[in-house]
């Protein structure tokens, strides 16, 4: 392999190393292929935030979204298997066949696990706390979820009230009241909210 240089003012440019990554990259691309969707609840069709899709023997995979979209890259072509599991869910196996470069579409239908014997009653905080989970199961942070309809279920008198159940978390108050958080003791200015996906001004 021949090395040529170009030399600028303050600058060298390496053609060789330029080349090599675009091989590298050409290679990687033709011999593998990349795999999206969405997870759902069959009976229901509402996406399924958390879920983890993994290539079975590999360790390549991708947990879905709030919207239950997921995108696994740079999958090895040919016959594959998904493996999806869900807390609360059926574990399913999907077999594929990828081709190179190819970007498959792949959407997943969960049932909800059945109990024989006495009756079960599912509710919505039920429901509302398995997507809670899963979300901090499949977060890459330390992340602490608290459904919506689990804080309804709390007689606290505001949403400060509710978060201060949180591990690490403490509240300013005033007239007796929750009004301020903070977060393992730093400043309630230095909190980030965000309502609906859109921050909102910290005090």
């Amino acid at each position: 392999m021949s090395y040529s240089s170009h030399r600028l003012p303050g600058k060298t440019i390496c053609c060789c190393c330029a080349a090599l990554l675009f091989v590298t990259q050409s290679i990687l691309a033709a011999t593998s292929a990349d795999v999206k969707g969405r997870v759902f609840d069959r009976e229901t069709k509402d996406p399924l935030p958390g879920a983890n899709v993994l290539v079975k023997g590999t360790s390549i995979g991708a947990s879905s979204d709030i919207n239950g979209n997921f995108v696994i890259r740079n999958v090895p072509v040919g016959p594959q298997t998904l493996l999806v599991t869900y807390v609360g869910y059926k574990s399913i196996s999907i077999g594929i066949t990828l081709k190179e470069g190819e970007q498959l579409q792949q959407d997943v239908y969960m049932e909800p696990t059945t109990l024989t014997g006495e009756t079960v009653t599912i509710t919505a905080q039920a429901q509302g706390q398995l997507q809670a989970i899963n979300q901090q199961l499949s977060s890459n942070t330390i992340t602490n979820v608290v459904s919506a309809d689990r804080i309804k279920d709390i007689p606290d008198a505001n949403a400060a009230e509710s978060i201060a159940r949180l591990p690490g978390i403490s509240l300013i108050r005033s007239g007796g009241e929750g009004q301020k958080v903070t977060i393992r003791g730093m400043s309630p200015q230095y909190n980030i909210m965000m309502v609906s996906g859109v921050r909102m001004q910290s005090k």
